[in-house]
């Protein structure tokens, strides 16, 4: 039975079209038991209601666009056991929707001896678990999306920002500070983007570091008073025409949504500001990162529990992709070169920044959005993904190639 395409959800409609069995009326009670998952076969075993002493096995392949069924009931090529139909019906509820793919496990498996070197395989009472061991990275698996880089525009090499002298117009204990607004929850659930936030700001007696905000500065009227520099003065405005770019556009504003087409444009849009802002900020002394939940949190009075420190690098990071052969499979590993050293990149990550592991609050602004593209899908494998070789065809080699093309690529 075919999948919803580009996923691994079946549905009722597809269920009813191949079978003539439906849904009782009335409540109806099926018990639906794991029995095991070997060579890519889930086993399970079910007893209707009105049948409690007739037990019988359902089996299902997870396929790449469709699901491969059985039913020791009598299941054919045309027809559909009862007991196969229930057991799919208890699956597509709507709370159930991505069940098949957790059993998407193609070549994983031994077929002499059913079991898998790359898998864990947990049947308890909370039911059957397949986790990858932890001495693997994570395995790329053939139909899962990758990142389409073919319509973007080839890297823009930017020259490294040349040091400024850091602005020191502080009085009063008090200054001028800019804040990265970043939305808590991660950026698939966030209504606006990152961008930079002026603010009133309260020193210690030293002046060496921000004690707390005193308020955010949203218009003209509420920085004019404090006799910006010219150079604040620039800044400032680039902040206001960031945050007219930063609000993210979704249909559904309750789940993770992709981004709208409209959305993509503004945060390729935004990314242009932030470069020609980057070199006025590094001319500030006093900047932070300030955790929003949402717009309507810059319009209250700044919470010093959500301010953490920071800072922003003139350094422009490069992409390097490293491909090492594991025997049975290859890995491709995502890193950052910066000054000449290769480092990991820090996991999470804000959106169009990056930093290192070993200095995580330390950011560098990425070159362009196909760079963001390619560290938030290798941000989910924790910068690390495994291929098995006889995975490693048409669809990943395209995208390898596409990879090499546009950074370093290292080979070992």
């Amino acid at each position: 039975m075919p999948f919803e395409k580009g996923t691994f959800t079946l549905t009722e409609e597809t269920l009813y079209q191949h079978s003539a069995h439906r849904k009782p009326e009335s409540y109806f009670r099926e018990k639906i038991k794991n029995i095991s998952y070997r060579n890519e076969v889930l086993t399970l075993s079910i007893r209707l209601e009105d049948e409690p002493k007739n037990k019988q096995l359902v089996y299902f392949k997870v396929q790449k666009e469709e699901l491969l069924v059985c039913c020791s009931a009598g299941t054919t090529p045309s027809y559909l056991s009862r007991f196969a139909f229930f057991t799919l019906l208890d699956l597509v509820k709507n709370d159930r929707r991505e069940y098949f793919v957790y059993y998407y496990w193609p070549d994983f498996f031994d077929p002499q001896t059913g079991k898998s070197k790359y898998l864990k395989v947990i049947n308890d009472r909370q039911g059957l678990d397949v986790e990858e061991l932890k001495k693997y990275s994570k395995f790329y698996k053939p139909g899962f999306e990758l990142p389409d880089l073919q319509n973007e525009p080839a890297p823009i090499h930017r020259a490294e920002i040349v040091p400024v002298s850091v602005e020191d117009n502080e009085e009063n204990n008090y200054a001028i500070a800019y804040c990265l607004a970043n939305e808590t929850g991660g950026w698939k659930y966030a209504e606006h983007f990152p961008f930079l936030v002026p603010s009133h700001a309260l020193l210690t007696k030293d002046k060496t570091r921000i004690k707390n905000f005193t308020n955010f500065l949203l218009s003209k009227s509420d920085y004019e008073e404090l006799a910006p520099t010219p150079k604040q003065v620039q800044l400032i405005e680039l902040c206001f025409k960031m945050k007219e770019l930063a609000t993210i556009n979704r249909e559904n504003q309750w789940g993770a949504k992709d981004f709208t087409k409209d959305d993509i444009e503004k945060i390729k849009k935004l990314l242009e500001v932030w470069h020609e802002a980057l070199d006025l900020l590094l001319t500030q002394k006093y900047v932070a990162h300030y955790r929003t939940r949402g717009l309507k949190s810059l319009q209250q009075k700044p919470k010093r529990n959500s301010f953490y420190r920071c800072s922003f690098k003139k350094e422009r990071p490069k992409l390097v992709l490293v491909k090492n052969d594991k025997g049975d499979y290859l890995t491709l590993e995502l890193k950052l070169k910066i000054k000449g050293k290769t480092r990991k990149p820090y996991h999470p990550i804000f959106p169009l920044f990056i930093s290192t592991n070993q200095a995580s609050r330390e950011l560098y602004l990425l070159e362009n959005f196909a760079d963001f593209q390619m560290i938030e899908f290798f941000s989910k494998t924790d910068f690390k993904l495994a291929v098995l070789k006889c995975h490693y065809g048409d669809e990943i080699k395209r995208f390898v190639n596409l990879l090499a093309e546009r950074y370093e690529l290292q080979e070992s």
